[in-house]
């Protein structure tokens, strides 16, 4: 899944641990670009 994200989004990306099993991933997209990307996951 992380490939896939820095696919999607580049190199502008944050991972932080929230515990053993969790990540927090944060991203900085262009909120138009971001809404038709995920309408292709609807």
């Amino acid at each position: 899944m992380t490939d896939e994200i820095l696919d999607w989004f580049g190199q502008d990306v944050s991972f932080r641990n929230l515990d053993k099993n969790r990540i927090s991933v944060s991203v900085r997209v262009n909120e138009k670009a971001m809404e038709k990307a995920l309408e292709n996951y609807n």
